[in-house]
């Protein structure tokens, strides 16, 4: 139990350290960083929600063939 703690340990201070590191060594500063963190996230939220309205209407549309028999789930032999 004793080495997993203190393996555990080093995971998190180098983590620690390794973040650290990442945040001096960057060319840019911390506001602008966070400006192009949030402006990635929402241009993610905005591809995800396109991608669903897409696949929405998508569906609807294999629906409504569905009902109007134009397409068949289960063919017939």
């Amino acid at each position: 139990m004793g080495k997993v703690l203190v393996f555990m340990g080093g995971i998190i201070a180098g983590s620690i350290l390794g973040g650290a590191a990442a945040l001096l060594m960057t060319p840019q500063s911390g506001e602008s960083l966070r400006g192009q963190a949030r402006q990635r996230y929402q241009d993610a939220v905005e591809a995800g929600r396109k991608a669903a309205d897409d696949r929405k209407q998508q569906l609807i549309a294999e629906y409504e063939a569905m009902k109007r028999g134009e397409v068949q789930i289960f063919p017939q032999e």
